[in-house]
């Protein structure tokens, strides 16, 4: 069954040895499933935790809370039952907008096909410019719809334009 999150339809999904059923929280850096074991249907709170949104001191603040967790058994701590480190996708809805994004920004794009790996290739650098680092150039090149507005306005600009 489907439930609305963000412009996402959340589609019921498995984690590990979980099936993420709803969205019970979340903060900055974590998200909190009702989640259900997929062998036994033991009905959890999984808590997920994107490590890339941590720095090193958080990182090492999560290693010492499991490790204090997964030591303790108190009728007033919460029990840990496992942890793991889960490599997922995006979901496919998600995946889409971004491709959305990626085609309205990027019109000159070419399919380079082979039997089984297409690829896709941008091209026309035509009215294109290199400019090294700490150099800055005034001349209008580009396709217009395209361009920067300090190329637009006529001043002078950098390799970041």
């Amino acid at each position: 069954m489907g439930k609305n999150f963000g412009n996402c339809n959340f589609q019921e999904q498995p984690l590990g040895d979980y099936v993420l059923r709803s969205k019970l929280g979340e903060s900055s850096l974590s998200t909190v499933w009702r989640a259900e074991h997929r062998t036994t249907g033991e009905v959890v709170a999984l808590k997920q935790i994107p490590l890339a949104k941590l720095t090193r001191h958080l990182r090492n603040c999560l290693e010492c809370e499991l490790t204090f967790l997964s030591s303790v058994n108190h009728p007033n701590i919460i029990r840990l039952l496992d942890f793991f480190e889960h490599h997922g996708r995006v979901q496919e809805c998600v995946a889409k907008r971004f491709m959305q994004q990626l085609g309205a920004g990027l019109k000159n794009i070419l399919l380079s096909c082979s039997d089984c790996n297409p690829i896709l290739k941008i091209a026309d650098f035509g009215l294109s410019r290199i400019l090294l680092p700490h150099e800055s150039a005034e001349m209008v090149c580009g396709s217009p719809l395209y361009m920067a507005p300090e190329i637009l306005q006529f001043q002078r600009y950098d390799e970041k334009v």
